[in-house]
């Protein structure tokens, strides 16, 4: 009875464990957690008499997920803010045709001839193609989602490391780091800011070629039910 009385009481706290972490997201912990540690460098001792330990191990723990899941959202809101910026100059200046290639796959799926006319179909005057074509991949295919979603994901962390980096390069500095270790961590930032814009453009190079394979699959279906002998001879029968 006490091994089973135990056993219970674990699982029900990894239990609850998991629907903390789910209630305050992995990911926003993970960031929070590097960022909290990046304040704890600068201010150090005076972070720590300002907000004081309870006494209770529990209550600090939880306090301590809560202000790191905070600082995380604080982390992707500046990400969402920088992804959106680099999703209007994608859309504004499409060197390498990527958006082109995602408006092209639109139309065909949606049989338009031009931007114009497919608003007119959508009752929209500028429908977010992106969002729509999220849609209708996950909708055709729900297994996609995840893949999508692990290329978002994937931008996500890469423009966290930018954001964090804006916290540590300036204290390495401060705090007389040797230069290699700064000036590489500002070669890395550099980098996964360029693997974060590069992500995004997977992220419309994946949505543009599953849209024309929904829609050559369509197309093949529609073909197959023409040439399938009994339509046919139910055609025939009832003429």
């Amino acid at each position: 009875m006490p091994e089973k009385e135990e056993t219970d009481a674990v699982s029900e706290s990894k239990g609850v464990a998991e629907n903390f972490i789910q209630s305050l997201g992995l990911l926003e912990l993970i960031l929070g957690g590097v960022g909290l540690y990046g304040f704890w460098l600068w201010y150090g001792e005076r972070a720590a008499k300002l907000f004081p330990s309870t006494g209770t191990k529990l209550i600090d723990i939880g306090l301590l997920a809560f202000a790191a899941a905070l600082v995380g959202k604080l982390i992707c809101l500046f990400v969402a803010a920088l992804m959106g910026l680099i999703w209007k100059s994608i859309r504004a200046a499409d060197f390498l045709g990527y958006q082109a290639n995602l408006e092209r796959a639109f139309l065909r799926y949606h049989g338009a001839p031009n931007l114009q006319d497919l608003s007119v179909t959508l009752g929209q005057a500028n429908p977010d193609l992106r969002g729509l074509a999220f849609y209708y991949v996950v909708l055709a295919d729900p297994k996609q989602q995840d893949h999508l979603e692990r290329i978002k994901t994937n931008a996500i962390v890469a423009y966290s490391i930018c954001v964090l980096s804006l916290i540590y390069i300036p204290y390495l500095y401060r705090a007389g780091a040797p230069w290699s270790m700064w000036v590489g961590m500002v070669l890395a930032t550099i980098v996964f800011l360029f693997l974060g814009y590069l992500e995004q453009l997977d992220y419309l190079r994946t949505l543009s070629e599953r849209l024309i394979g929904i829609q050559t699959v369509k197309s093949q279906i529609g073909r197959r039910a023409e040439l399938n002998p009994a339509r046919w001879h139910t055609l025939i029968r009832q003429r």
